[in-house]
């Protein structure tokens, strides 16, 4: 081969081995694209499944809150005797404190409206003042009257409000041995306050998705909540069981699970149903098929693009370029990085050389700085405290001595958004009270998130110790144009025994004949902490108190 066919060959070579590098790339894009198609449909499946599921134990658990309601008020005597009383009675009037009553349970049980009405289905009253009631309303009381206990209604229209609601009828029965209903309550809640924002709600931006609350009705399909194409359309849209493309009436034929269908637009759309648990209720989560498959689309275009535009040679280029990128993106890091540790180390050192005590926490309360200062304050080393909650290191207490409950990190989350100090007595690891001002503030551009604490403790244990003698002394000067020496002395040694470092005190007066003490006064913590023998009245011999002859 001479000089002239080598490059001629290598071109060749060169050219089969792009051509083959193209078709390996094309079929391994076709693969990919197939198996993408797959996984993503399949996360589609799961992910209308996942929000079916969900919306509809969210609705099962509203609908049994209204049962448990009502079987709380069935259970109650205070709202049944009254009920019963007035119901056997002619007076159609219902007593103001009646009707006080029924308000409380409307607020307290979440409810629209308490409709107490007599064995005839006449309404004695109405929070809303309504003088009838719907013909579901009426079936649901005749149930109750005959079987004793509470019965919820289907869906209806409340022709008032024109809006759904779903009515529980209570029964009321006689008091005494009586176990025969006199009458009964309706609780009507208007369920669209539940049921649309619960429905409309999605958990991720989408342009289609849509929660559809539909129920079965002979031989058609109720949609219970507001469409969303359709706000107004609640509990109006009926569509018949012979529309087998849509997702509803594949729930109400039985059908469950992820379906492929047109909805009430007639847009195709890939659809999840599921039963919701108690009423005989279905609940289908639906999105547009043109936006469940919209990536896979994107996904076949670019590899379309790819095809067409690269090759084994340009691979090879594109390679070499993205190794001098990531060379070049290393070395940035490795600047950056030590630009960083260089701030850390400065920011380190102010923060040690602080003389407030600084203590940072994560988003749980586990400790990640405790500087010296923290250190003198609390007397915790900083390395024993690293990543500790702060609620097992730190007791928090009131000025009377009490602990707080709730703890310095309790505190902290409280206090992020306030200004100012707030003086709390910390423990310290010895067991001292040192009075401090707590400031709390997180990382700039904290939002609900926050991920981390800054506690700042600035001592007032001088601050607070002139304070707190000021205020006795004004106490003590005010009691004492009131009161004698033997109530001001007591008073006199509980205050200084709560002050720190402070002893407890108490005192006795020498006998005249130099030999007895008498009448003992001791501050309020003495029989608390040293001796409960109360205190003695009459005279003792300093050999029965040895103590106060020593003290003589």
């Amino acid at each position: 081969m001479n000089g002239e066919q080598k490059p001629a060959a290598m071109s060749l070579r060169w050219i089969a081995l792009c051509c083959s590098a193209a078709i390996a790339f094309a079929a391994g894009g076709l693969m990919f694209f197939r198996a993408h198609h797959e996984i993503h449909a399949k996360e589609t499946a799961h992910f209308l499944r996942t929000i079916a599921a969900s919306k509809a134990a969210e609705l099962a658990a509203w609908v049994q809150d209204q049962k448990d309601d009502a079987l709380a008020l069935q259970n109650s005597s205070a709202f049944l005797e009254p009920l019963a009383h007035h119901l056997v009675g002619d007076e159609m009037a219902l007593p103001k404190p009646l009707q006080d009553l029924l308000r409380y349970v409307a607020v307290s049980h979440d409810v629209d409206d308490v409709v107490p009405l007599d064995r005839e289905g006449r309404v004695r009253f109405s929070l809303s003042g309504r003088r009838g009631v719907p013909p579901e309303g009426l079936e649901g009381l005749r149930e109750a009257l005959r079987t004793g206990l509470q019965v919820m209604t289907d869906m209806h229209i409340d022709p008032r409000t024109e809006s759904g609601c779903l009515d529980v009828a209570v029964p009321i029965v006689g008091g005494g041995s009586s176990t025969q209903p006199v009458g009964g309550a309706l609780l009507v809640t208007r369920a669209s306050r539940f049921i649309d924002p619960m429905t409309q709600a999605w958990p991720v931006p989408s342009a289609t998705g849509e929660v559809l609350l539909v129920q079965r009705e002979e031989d058609e399909v109720v949609v219970l909540n507001a469409l969303r194409h359709k706000p107004d359309a609640a509990l109006r849209p009926r569509f018949p069981l012979s529309r087998q493309d849509l997702p509803a009436v594949m729930a109400a034929r039985g059908q469950s699970g992820v379906v492929h269908g047109a909805d009430y637009r007639g847009v195709p759309v890939t659809a999840a149903i599921t039963a919701v648990k108690g009423p005989p209720w279905f609940l289908i989560a639906t999105m547009d098929r043109q936006e469940a498959e919209a990536k896979s689309r994107i996904l076949s275009f670019s590899i379309i693009g790819h095809i067409l535009g690269f090759g084994a040679l340009l691979a090879a280029l594109v390679f070499l370029a993205h190794q001098s990128a990531r060379k070049a993106h290393s070395e940035r890091l490795y600047h950056a990085e030590s630009e960083l540790r260089r701030s850390l180390a400065r920011q380190s050192d102010v923060l040690q050389a602080l003389s407030e005590a600084v203590i940072a926490t994560d988003a749980q309360g586990r400790v990640d700085v405790w500087n010296l200062e923290a250190e003198k304050r609390t007397e915790w080393p900083a390395q024993e405290v690293q990543g500790k909650p702060l609620s097992q290191i730190l007791t928090v207490r009131d000025e009377r001595k009490n602990r707080v409950d709730e703890g310095l990190w309790g505190l902290a989350r409280r206090r992020r958004r306030t200004k100012g100090d707030e003086t709390v007595f910390v423990q310290t690891r010895s067991g001292r009270n040192v009075p401090v001002g707590l400031r709390v503030s997180t990382p700039k551009g904290a939002s609900e998130g926050v991920d981390a604490y800054i506690l700042c403790l600035r001592d007032q244990s001088q601050e607070w110790l002139s304070r707190k003698i000021q205020e006795i002394r004004l106490d003590l000067l005010e009691r004492s144009e009131t009161q004698g020496v033997d109530q001001i002395l007591p008073q006199t040694l509980r205050a200084v025994a709560d002050l720190p470092e402070s002893s407890e005190g108490f005192y006795a007066a020498l006998g005249s004949s130099g030999s007895t003490v008498q009448r003992v006064h001791w501050s309020e913590n003495v029989p608390k902490k040293f001796c409960d023998a109360p205190l003695s009245q009459g005279h003792h011999d300093f050999k029965k108190a040895p103590l106060w002859a020593d003290a003589a």
